[in-house]
């Protein structure tokens, strides 16, 4: 929907309705269709706060964010029993890049239901993109005194920790999540990069235990294959790729990792080959235009190398090494 008819749908509501309005216009209805039948509705009942929090979350679906906001405040002032609203406008104050309105919007929220655990943790993770690491402690531990196994809350907990550059404190927060939840695969994964940041060995055994959570996680085999590449375990980690590919071929990392591996193992024709397919995945990705081209130049193709060259200078100007790599070739092909 175009910006100029959502600031339609939404002024004609307020001209004909204020707080108090008990009539809206219907000639909104012939900007969108879609919203007829709602506007009608909240004409004939301006006091249902259902029907605004539904035309919210239409107006969220066509990012109308200052009408969606508008309508979720208008469902909170006639009905602040709904939890639900204050998250969605939350959640669409973020979208919008008010941030700070989304804290006061989840402060408001808890004030209103101090003991509700979803609410506190939304509150706790606003604190923290704001870099509220403090307050997001705090926040924690309300939760902790309501639900004090509550496996979110020891891994909002390592969150802040690993913000705040408390490693040790991080690492048990992490640990009693996946304690409390085993299947919290976030959980498997951050402590197996902590460990790997440690030169620990065992990191290997988390990054497994995260696997079995979820077999099917793309994420969690590209955690693992990286921490094998990482410590030379080539062979290991390129089966591990194969793996990833297996379950999410439509994932590009798992084809272009693996072909950056066998190059380093002068696997050049393999490694084209899965360049090849990271491109047919991602064919606005640069560098795998860019390693491509390499590896068809290593295999003394200059014509293709070229054009690979300059398809990743097209979509990434800025990109010296490609740019070096064409005249390169653009030299050898004179």
């Amino acid at each position: 929907m175009k910006r100029s008819v959502l600031l339609l749908l939404l002024c004609s509501l307020f001209w004909t309705c204020g707080d108090d309005a008990t009539n809206t216009t219907t000639s909104t209805e012939t900007a969108d269709p879609v919203f007829a039948d709602l506007n009608q509705k909240i004409s004939n009942d301006p006091n249902d706060a259902t029907l605004y929090a539904a035309r919210a979350a239409m107006f969220t679906e066509r990012e109308g964010y200052d009408e969606a906001i508008a309508d979720y405040q208008r469902a909170i002032r006639l009905d602040s029993t709904q939890v639900d609203y204050f998250h969605q406008l939350a959640n669409v104050q973020m979208d919008y890049f008010r941030s700070y309105d989304a804290l006061q919007t989840m402060t408001r929220a808890s004030a209103a239901f101090p003991r509700r655990v979803p609410t506190l943790l939304k509150l706790a993770e606003t604190q923290l993109i704001l870099k509220q690491y403090e307050d997001a402690l705090y926040s924690l531990e309300r939760v902790r005194v309501v639900d004090p196994q509550n496996a979110e809350m020891f891994f909002m907990f390592g969150e802040t920790f690993r913000e705040m550059d408390r490693p040790d404190e991080a690492l048990q927060a992490y640990q009693s999540a996946v304690d409390n939840d085993p299947q919290l695969v976030d959980g498997w994964l951050r402590l197996g990069a902590l460990l790997a940041e440690r030169g620990n060995p065992l990191a290997v055994r988390y990054y497994d235990n995260a696997l079995r959570a979820q077999p099917e996680n793309p994420t969690a085999y590209l955690a693992k294959a990286n921490y094998l590449a990482d410590q030379e375990r080539l062979d290991e980690a390129l089966a591990v790729y194969r793996d990833m590919i297996r379950i999410a071929p439509q994932q590009m990392d798992g084809y272009y990792n693996s072909g950056l591996l066998q190059l380093d193992m002068d696997s050049t024709e393999q490694a084209y080959r899965n360049f090849d397919m990271a491109i047919k995945v991602d064919p606005a990705f640069a560098n795998a235009y860019y390693y491509r081209g390499l590896t068809a130049e290593f295999l003394g193709n200059y014509s293709a190398a070229k054009e690979d060259y300059e398809t990743a200078v097209h979509l990434q100007p800025e990109y010296e090494r490609a740019a070096q790599a064409l005249r390169r070739v653009e030299e050898l092909l004179q």
